[in-house]
Parts: C-alpha cells; structure tokens; sequence
C-alpha cells in the first residue's frame, strides 16, 4: 500500500508524546516518516480494574447527606462521585478521612493509590499501591521502568488482556524498548482477535515510528482505514481537498481541534458513498428493529439523509479503547443540523438531532462518549419507570421472519440481533445487573454469561433483563397470567422533545423524556400497550367478565408495588379481587378480607409469595397414601 503523503492538517499540530515527561524520550522518527495526524495520547496512569469497582460504588444521583456526612459509607461514596468527575485530589482526601479501624479502609488504599497517581502525586500513591497494575504504572511514571514493566506484565489472561498490552507497549515506549513494544503488538494480532484491532494497530504506528521504521506502519494504516475510515483518512495528512465537497460550514468543522480530539471525523465523497450504500433503508424493517404498524412508512425516511462524518461512540461491553464508530449526517433541506446514526440498522426517525456548532456538538456527543471503564447505572440510579402491559404479542423470527408468539426465547432472539438492547440477559433472580463488568470476548463468553445469569426467582414473575446499548437503561420482560409485561427504567433522554415528535407523528403516547434506545424497543407494542391510568379507568363495577383480564393486567403492573392494595380495596367482590390478591400474595389485602371468606385462611398458610409461582397440587387433600396414612402436602 502507497500511503500518501502531504502537508499536515490542522489537527497536526496535536503531535504525538505530548504533555508530561515521564520518563526518557524515546527515539525520533527518521525524516522519511510519512506526516501523520496522530490523536494525543493519555498521559494519566490507568487500572481498568480499579476504576470499575470505583464507578460501580459511585451513585449517579448521589444523597445531599453524602456531601456533608463524615460517615465512613457517605465518605467512599462521596469520593467515588469525586472519583467519576475527575476531581482526584478532592477524591483521594475524601477516602483519607476514612478511620483505619473501618472495613472500608483496605480497599479505599487501593482507590486512593489511582486517585493520586492520576493527580500526579506519584510518591504518595507508590505508599499506597497494591502489587498490581497500578503499582506498576506508578514505578514506571517515576522512572522505575525495569520493576514497573515486570509488575504490568504479570497481570495478563483476564478480560482486560487487550487494555494492559496497550499500557504495556506505551510504557515499553516511554523506556526507550519501542521495538519490543511494536513486535510485541504485532506476534498479539497474529495470534488472537480483538476487539480492540484499531486501537492495538495505533499502538503499533506509534511504536514504529519512534523506531524509525516508517515503511512498517503501512499495512497497519490499511487495516484501519478498512475497519474505520474517517479515522483512517484523518491519521494520514492527506491533501484537504479531499474535504472540498462539504458544504462550508462543515468544512469549518473539519478543521476544528476540539472535534477532532473528540473523536470527529470528516469523510471523502467516495467515503460519504460507501457508508450510505450500508445505510438500512427500508422497505423492510432491519434485523432485530421492531416498529410498529404506524411506523413502516417512515423506514425510508433515510434515503433523503447524507452522511458526512464517523465519530467514535462507546461500545456496549468493553472496558477500553475507542468504543465502536457511529456516523454524523446531514439533511439537505435542513441547514445547521446533524443528526447521530449510532447504527445503521436503526431507522432515521430514531436519530438523535444535534447542533453543528462545535461546541454544541461536542456537548450533544458526552453521553455516547468512548469509557475508559464500565460505567452502567444501578437500578437505585434509574429515576424514571415505565411498565407497559402488551398482552400475548407476536414477535419476527431472526431466522425467517415471520412472526411467532413472544417468550422470553423469542424475544431474547430478538434481543441478539437488536441495535437497541445488548444480548447479554439476566434473570429475575439478579436484583442488579450481573454483567456490568464483563467483556464479551467472543467465543463462548456470551453463553456462559447468560447462562450464569438467566435463573429465575420463585418469589417473583418469570421476567429476563436487558440493558439498552445507548443510554444504558433496562428493559425487563415479566411473564403474568393476564399476558406479558414490559418494564422500562431509565434516566431522562439528553435530547428532550424528540419523543414528543414522535408521538405527534405516529399517535403513541410514551414519556417525552423516555430515552430513543427504549423508545425503539417498545415501539413494536405500540398497538396494544396498556398503562396503569389506562387500565384503572376502564375498570367499572359493571365490567362485563369477558374484561376481567383488565384487572389481572392492572394487578401484573402493580404487583409490586403498594398501590395494588388500594386498588383491590376498592372493587366489590363480583370482579373477584380476592383471587388476584393470592396469585400476587398481598397478605395485607387478605387478612382484611378474612371475615367473609371462611376458607381464605387455609390458602395464607402458604405464605405471602407462595401462591405466585404456586403450582396445583395433583392430588386431593382427602386421598390417602398406600399405608393408609394421609398424604402430606405442607
């Protein structure tokens, strides 16, 4: 491959191996380098492991006590949240003040010990530092190479291989072994894939022009422009007329520094092209979207659209690198807009709209920002709920298209294939996501790690989880007996009045803050959702009994909640709100109710979750066993 050369762009003036000097400077490129617009690297000691347990103990909605309190439990959270917005001192004295006698303390040693290495307190943090990764970061930053690359290399073999052999190589190159750093890389993409291709192949241009090989980083440029092409036209200084064919004030952008150490990155006219040709396009719905029947139509909608620019996004389950590419495009009719395609199978009227301004634009991108670390809300930190009961539904198979009934198979299928949700599922004997922390690594891991979080509670509705890949909410899908229903949590969507839109067009009446990623999973039971307000109205004292499944869908909304107590409370005994009381084992709601039913006494010995999963017993209670003695069914 003839890689081109030519005066560097703009961007350029970001080089390579700036900031700190931590250590001796490696040796300079010979002058026959090809001129290469570099992203600047990360100056600032990493442990993907340390930082993963510091977010998952950072509540994103922190108590105000949490500011104030000198609790032990409020300080580490407090820290935590510190941690999160990049304040490390502020986090690592926060963490300090956490007596010694606390259980709390040893592990708070090892979060202080990143906090203050990334604040440049390298001494501090050597004191406090584990035999680990991070310790190893630390001796390297103070010039220890020999013993801080010896310590970084003893960790490997875990779902974080790819992100310590990156650290790896970029010590090895700031101790002046650069070569070592780049054959080392190369014998690791000759031997295992990666999900981290782009990112290891950066590492070995780096490493090879510190070398001073230049011929050697051709076939690396290739593979990149191949996987990610808007990177890999902005790596090599090409001639910016190639950018010519953007209207003006996206040739502005294209020269803006601020997007383009973001992660912005503007296309050719041939590349424009390529991108839109794998662009979904209708008439037929994409693998794994499904929309309502109101909403076929508007599946061409993104024929009119142009795309102009890839941007890097996060992925849903790494824990480095740059995430995974998305595409910036533009509408000829609307000037001053972009709108984000973070896939292409997602139809156009589920894009989020953004400013052209660059600073608005950086602001719309934060939330879809490439993660150092997993960083997916709780279920504490999810505000907004949205349950929708959606009956028996009928879902496409993957296989062949056509629908069959919804299960949690078939939509777990579907699931697999969905640009909205990931594929990794839970059970509903996970109170909390149990895969915040794993890296699907190809292979078997998906497997393993469905199965391993795919029980079942018997306290509780058979129901599976999912975590949306955008917004990181979770959708949960409950099997009742009135049919299933769909459980939404979320954080309010960064683009308010897009759901507003869409209702307006397609007559559906979802929350204007619900986040698009969930929009898109709920839009295919959009024909036949029932909200609580909904069901609560259409049940009347003279509800004819063919209706009575509107009370048994009410109950499966609330079943966990108080507020069913009050509902059945409320209903004459004709519409039978004692038996949907025992499927759902609201003991309060029984006890009350125990002077008019003589025998209800018999059923509460159960015990108030029992009856939920309860299965009939086959037997009757007066049938005698062989021996003549009564069967025992407590």
């Amino acid at each position: 491959m003839d890689v081109p050369l030519g005066r560097p762009t703009a961007c350029t003036k970001k080089r390579r191996d700036v900031g700190a000097d931590l250590g001796p400077e490696p040796p300079r490129a010979s002058a026959s380098a090809p001129a290469l617009c570099l992203p600047p690297e990360k100056e600032t000691i990493e442990d993907a492991k340390i930082a993963a347990a510091i977010l998952d103990s950072a509540p994103w909605d922190p108590p105000p006590s949490a500011q104030k309190s000198s609790s032990p439990f409020y300080l580490a959270i407090a820290g935590a949240v510190a941690f999160r917005n990049g304040a490390w001192s502020e986090a690592a004295a926060l963490w300090a003040r956490v007596p010694e006698d606390d259980s709390r303390h040893k592990p708070l040693r090892y979060w202080r010990a990143l906090a203050l290495a990334k604040a440049d307190a390298l001494e501090a943090a050597l004191e406090l530092a584990p035999r680990s990764h991070v310790r190893g970061e630390v001796l390297c930053a103070l010039g220890r190479f020999d013993e801080g690359l010896a310590l970084i290399a003893a960790e490997h073999g875990d779902d974080r291989a790819e992100w310590r052999m990156l650290r790896h190589a970029y010590w090895l190159r700031r101790a002046g072994r650069a070569r070592e750093a780049a054959e080392t890389i190369e014998q690791r993409l000759e031997e295992w894939a990666t999900r981290e291709e782009v990112e290891m192949r950066l590492a070995a241009v780096r490493a090879w022009l510190d070398v001073g090989e230049p011929s050697k980083i051709a076939p690396h440029l290739e593979v990149i422009t191949r996987l990610s092409p808007g990177r890999g036209s902005a790596l090599v200084a090409q001639n910016t007329r190639r950018l010519d064919w953007l209207p003006r004030d996206l040739a502005r952008l294209a020269n803006d520094p601020a997007l383009a150490e973001r992660g912005v990155w503007f296309l050719s006219q041939e590349q424009s092209q390529a991108a839109a040709d794998s662009l979904e396009k209708g008439p037929e719905a994409p693998l794994g979207v499904l929309p309502g029947r109101q909403m076929w139509n508007a599946l061409g909608d993104s024929v009119s659209f142009v795309p102009v620019a890839e941007v890097g996004v996060r992925a849903a389950r790494t824990v480095y690198g740059e995430g995974c590419s998305a595409w910036l495009y533009v509408h000829p009719e609307r000037p001053g807009r972009l709108w984000l395609c973070l896939s292409t199978r997602i139809p156009a009227f589920l894009w989020p709209e953004l400013s052209s301004e660059p600073a608005a634009l950086c602001a719309g991108l934060a939330p879809y920002r490439p993660e150092f670390a997993a960083d997916a809300p709780h279920v504490r930190d999810l505000p907004r709920r949205l349950r929708l009961h959606v009956g028996w539904p009928q879902v496409p198979s993957p296989y062949h298209g056509t629908l069959e009934p919804m299960d949690h198979h078939t939509f777990g299928r579907v699931a697999v294939c969905s640009p909205f949700l990931e594929a990794i599922g839970w059970g509903s004997e996970q109170a909390e996501d149990p895969h915040v922390d794993f890296v699907d690594r190809g292979g078997m891991d998906a497997l393993f790690a469905n199965q391993s979080g795919g029980g079942h509670s018997t306290a509780r509705p058979a129901a599976e989880s999912y975590r949306t890949r955008w917004s990181r909410s979770i959708v949960t899908i409950e099997e009742h007996h009135s049919g299933y229903v769909v459980d939404v949590r979320y954080r309010p969507s960064p683009h308010p009045g897009h759901v507003t839109r869409l209702n307006e067009r397609f007559g559906t009446a979802l929350p204007d803050d619900l986040p698009l990623d969930c929009y898109g999973v709920v839009m295919h039971f959009s024909d036949d959702m029932d909200t609580v307000d909904e069901l609560r109205a259409s049940i009347t004292p003279d509800l004819p009994s063919e209706d009575y499944w509107r009370l048994s869908a009410l109950a499966a909304l609330l079943h966990d909640s108080l507020e069913l107590d009050a509902c059945l409370a409320a209903l004459p005994d004709t519409l039978t709100p004692v038996e949907v009381a025992r499927v759902y084992g609201r003991l309060g709601f029984l006890l009350g109710r125990l002077s008019g039913h003589p025998r209800l006494d018999e059923d509460l010995q159960f015990g108030p979750f029992a009856s939920l999963m309860r299965v009939s017993d086959p037997y009757d209670d007066e049938e005698d066993s062989e021996d003549g003695e009564e069967t025992d069914n407590a």
